[in-house]
């Protein structure tokens, strides 16, 4: 409660995010108040997506995978 946080935003028309420093109020331990920094309707980035240009990865073994031990 009461904790200073940075935040990034993206501002309408931005192609970047910018960085806010906020101030958070009560928590849940899920959803936080913010109290100072941030107003109705700023729009917050919450992942970052991966690049289009790169190369994609395998898809993963959802079996484990690995070398084979044979007794």
């Amino acid at each position: 409660e009461g904790a200073e946080r940075t935040v990034y935003v993206l501002p309408s028309g931005a192609s970047r995010p910018q960085p806010v420093q906020i101030k958070t109020g009560i928590s849940d331990g899920i959803m936080t108040e913010v109290v100072e920094g941030m107003k109705e309707g700023d729009r917050v980035v919450t992942a970052e997506l991966a690049s289009t240009t790169a190369a994609p990865s395998p898809p993963a073994n959802p079996f484990g995978g690995g070398p084979r031990r044979f007794p």
